[in-house]
């Protein structure tokens, strides 16, 4: 085999130039994986911000990156500043003598010490911050209603202090104060981890009892001492901030401080946040002393005053003084209660006045409410929604809502009372043979017109009697641009604008092909561009076609995050979003219309209600709070085209 100039050793031989290439391979691959899961991972964000510039809003997307990215940067360094200092300590401090130590001798011991360091001063650290500095920026709300925190002007009947005390600065105090615990009592441990296998803790027999104990290096009990002292503080303070947090407790009858959280609960708290304090003083002493008996006994006593101070005092305060005469306890708290949700719903100056009904009023009467009685809605805009889809739908692909939308329009010299339902594009029609990437999201791109009907009218075949309809659309609305790009139904994305007319425009049995097709000509969504922005949209939706696809040109433009409230619950997070949005015609145009309200669930004594109580429908099962002073009435008007 040797005159062929074959080896065989080399078959072996680690140098070869196969096993060579094979590693280098593998490098190359894990070096391209590493690269294409970045690039998938900044395509999201990447495009997130293109859609941000698209409506003009890239000022909100970069001040939550900013202050989320700020947030992270300042948990991640301090937790891991913290644990690594701790961990430093833990191990500078170590004895002389080992744990370690066994027949192999020091050269072990030196051996697994310094695997200890490599770990603990490095991997313990940047594990702890990564873990806990996670926890401060999702606090990014907080602190921005902190940032930018007012004063309110009015007080609280408990503590004296500013409204604006609980709705911006108090959560955010809780939010530090939980971060600071975790960070103190994570990167405690793992110091105590060090302490334990560098041997400045030692478990040892008690006497001839066979109960283990623990034995201290000098270095260890004060570094524990430090920690444990810490620890209380933090927990000290965390008490005397939920004292105030009890002004918005929800309570079985009231939200808000009842007469036992007022009498009890709040100098009870007091009082633990007090002994919390001294029992920390006592751990701190312990850094001179060698003897764990008071703080330990402290520790005991907290314990047992946690439990007389937080359940065993109220419940017997509840049942003895309460219970007997409740109306006459709770009566001022009560108040304190209507007062300030009265307050927080802005509904302080409503004026109560009695209206007396008649039964059978005579004819003078009712020409006097002729024009009220012309405008009473008889049509439930949930019942005929169907009867309208079975009207006006004329395609499977098309869709409208499940309840129509209220209105009033003027039509023909009168405000007139009309319920509404968009003519959308729905995939879900179109049947499972026909479809493919090309018709979901090239063809079928956008819904055409609306239907309109009288809210208290109906043909004498008894169906709503509509005055828009039809498509193309035609009625009393005026509607100039019928396309509707952006819906409740909207595909989750679409790309217009490309090579020809192939969108859908709308069924035409007048012409050959019986359709009309369009191309999309406005300024909405984001523009296609270059191969690199094909690749980040190619990412995002994990859809190689649109970089294979010949209809994809630079000038083409894709239409995605479609759905209305998420359109404005994107750009405007601080505010909530009512139930639904309601279309309408204005300027000649459909446009959407939502609600939204600044609110806070930090009111002191306010009671909370539900959406469908209070501001929507009642389809609505969402949870509004206690509702500021403003409303916000946002027409995003996505569907116009230049």
């Amino acid at each position: 085999m040797s005159g062929f100039g074959l080896n065989p050793d080399s078959i072996f031989d680690n140098s070869a130039g196969v096993p060579k290439r094979s590693k280098v391979l593998i490098i190359t691959g894990v070096v391209l994986f590493v690269l294409v899961s970045l690039f998938m991972a900044l395509a999201g964000f990447i495009t997130d911000r293109m859609w941000f510039d698209s409506v003009g809003q890239t000022g909100v997307f970069d001040k939550l990156l900013f202050t989320r990215i700020m947030l992270f940067v300042i948990g991640f360094v301090f937790a891991a500043a913290f644990t690594g200092v701790n961990v430093w300590y833990a191990y500078k401090s170590r004895p002389v003598f080992s744990p370690f130590v066994d027949a192999t001798g020091t050269a072990r011991v030196d051996a697994a010490l310094q695997q200890l360091r490599k770990i603990g001063f490095v991997g313990i650290p940047l594990a702890v911050g990564l873990l806990v500095g996670g926890t401060l920026a999702s606090g990014w709300q907080q602190w921005l209603q902190f940032a930018n925190a007012v004063e309110v002007g009015k007080k609280d009947v408990t503590f004296g202090m500013d409204i604006g005390f609980y709705l911006f600065q108090l959560p955010f105090y809780q939010v530090i104060q939980g971060f600071i615990l975790s960070t103190v009592i994570v990167g405690g441990l793992a110091a105590l981890v060090v302490h334990y296998l560098v041997g400045s803790i030692r478990p040892a027999a008690v006497g001839s009892t066979g109960r283990t104990s623990f034995n201290f290096t000098d270095g260890g009990r004060r570094h524990i001492a430090v920690l444990g002292g810490l620890s209380l503080f933090l927990y000290a303070a965390g008490i005397w901030l939920e004292r105030y947090a009890l002004v918005n407790k929800q309570n079985e009858i009231i939200t808000g401080v009842t007469f036992v959280d007022a009498n009890v609960h709040i100098p009870g708290m007091a009082m633990l946040a007090g002994i919390a304090v001294l029992v920390g003083v006592l751990f701190f002493v312990n850094v001179v002393r060698t003897n764990w008996t008071l703080p330990l006994l402290g520790v005991g006593l907290m314990l047992v005053a946690n439990l007389l101070l937080g359940s065993a005092w109220p419940a017997f305060v509840q049942q003895v003084q309460v219970k007997p005469d409740e109306q006459a306890k709770e009566s001022p708290y009560i108040a304190h209660n209507i007062a300030a949700t009265r307050d927080a719903y802005g509904i302080t100056d409503v004026e109560y006045s009695n209206y007396n009904a008649v039964e059978t009023p005579d004819a003078d009467v009712l020409e006097t409410d002729n024009a009220t009685l012309e405008n009473i809605r008889l049509m439930d805009p949930q019942v005929i929604a169907s009867t309208v889809e079975q009207l006006q739908q004329l395609k499977g692909f098309y869709s409208f809502a499940s309840s129509m939308d209220v209105s009033r329009y003027e039509i023909d010299g009168k405000v007139r009372g009309t319920l509404l339902a968009v003519r959308e594009v729905n995939l879900a029609g179109i049947p499972t043979t026909q479809q493919n990437w090309v018709t979901n999201h090239l063809i079928y791109t956008h819904g055409i017109g609306l239907v309109a009907a009288y809210d208290n009218a109906a043909t004498p075949d008894g169906e709503p009697l509509l005055f828009e309809s039809d498509v193309p659309p035609q009625g009393l609305l005026g509607v100039d641009e019928p396309r509707v790009y952006f819906g409740e139904q909207s595909p989750i994305y679409s790309i217009v604008g490309g090579n020809g007319n192939i969108e859908l425009d709308y069924p035409d049995d007048t012409v050959p092909s019986g359709q009309q097709n369009t191309s999309y000509k406005g300024e909405g969504g984001v523009a296609v561009g270059g191969l690199l922005n094909k690749m980040l949209f190619a990412a995002r939706f994990a859809e190689a076609n649109i970089i294979l696809s010949e209809q994809v040109t630079a000038e083409s433009r894709i239409l995605y995050n479609r759905q209305p409230a998420d359109r404005v619950s994107a750009v405007a997070p601080w505010l909530t979003l009512d139930g639904d949005p309601y279309a309408a015609v204005v300027d000649g145009r459909i446009v959407w219309i939502l609600d939204a309200y600044t609110t806070s669930s930090n009111y002191p004594y306010s009671e909370r209600v539900s959406y469908g109580a209070g501001v929507t429908d009642s389809s609505s099962t969402r949870l509004v709070y206690s509702v500021l002073d403003k409303t916000y009435n946002l027409n995003i008007a996505p569907n116009k085209q230049e």
